[in-house]
């Protein structure tokens, strides 16, 4: 793909999929630089999932270092820009529960629980609410159960751990 670039140096579709090579080879930085590349060659070129993509994949080598709060920081940045988001009725019913999710379980991993704990029963809260904004497919309610029995097990809470 670096060819490509190198031959087309004014194609952001060239740039967009290096940036998605530079991912897939667990290259988060360099992605996010091809990624704003190519937005710039060409704004349709933005999409808001794959952008959440690139993200995630900046805060898995700073949770594996435990920098556990520049982590934090680049999830609450996410879910800012979702709701900048023209799109944001989908933006934030598709991807707002699946990143505060991942925030949970980084405020669990930081040792952080009663941050975990609210942020999970928050994202079930505005499900049960029959809030459509927050939807799910199949088995992400039962995990987010199984991590907030877990959460409370840790915190040497059997009772609100059996009801989870």
């Amino acid at each position: 793909m670096e060819h490509s670039v190198t031959l087309l140096p004014e194609s952001g579709i060239a740039r967009l999929y290096l940036s998605k090579c530079q991912l897939a080879q667990k290259d988060p930085q360099a992605a996010e630089i091809s990624y704003y590349q190519a937005i710039k060659l060409d704004k349709k070129l933005k999409n808001m999932g794959y952008w959440i993509n690139i993200q995630d994949g900046l805060c898995g080598p700073l949770i594996r270092a435990r920098e556990f709060d520049k982590a934090i920081v680049l999830y609450e940045n996410v879910l800012k820009e979702l709701e900048r988001d023209p799109d944001t009725s989908f933006s934030s019913r598709y991807y707002g529960p699946k990143v505060r999710i991942s925030m949970a379980e980084v405020y669990h991993r930081a040792g952080k629980l009663d941050k975990a704990v609210e942020i999970y029963e928050d994202v079930l809260r505005k499900k049960e609410k029959g809030n459509r904004r927050f939807a799910f497919f199949g088995s992400e309610d039962s995990g987010i159960y199984r991590r907030l029995g877990k959460i409370y097990r840790e915190k040497g809470d059997e009772q609100n751990a059996l009801l989870h």
